[in-house]
């Protein structure tokens, strides 16, 4: 018996703002005044967007789908 399974794929990667915070973040003199007057310096934003990105691209890099392709053909 044979069974088809569609090939292995990552889903987009999802970071939980709710669960997730900076651990350390470097700012320069020039960001630090530029948060000043942007009436928001506390926005942290752009740092989930960007390391939500990095968490993707690192999956894409992986051997994640080879390994899950592979573990298909296994049974």
């Amino acid at each position: 018996m044979t069974i088809l399974v569609p090939r292995a794929r990552l889903e987009p990667a999802v970071l939980n703002v709710k669960r997730s915070y900076v651990f350390a973040q470097q700012q320069g003199l020039l960001n630090r005044i530029g948060n000043f007057f942007s009436g928001n310096p506390n926005s942290q934003h752009q740092v989930y967007v960007v390391a939500q990105r990095k968490i993707q691209h690192a999956a894409q890099q992986s051997p994640l789908l080879t390994q899950a392709q592979r573990n298909t053909r296994r049974c």
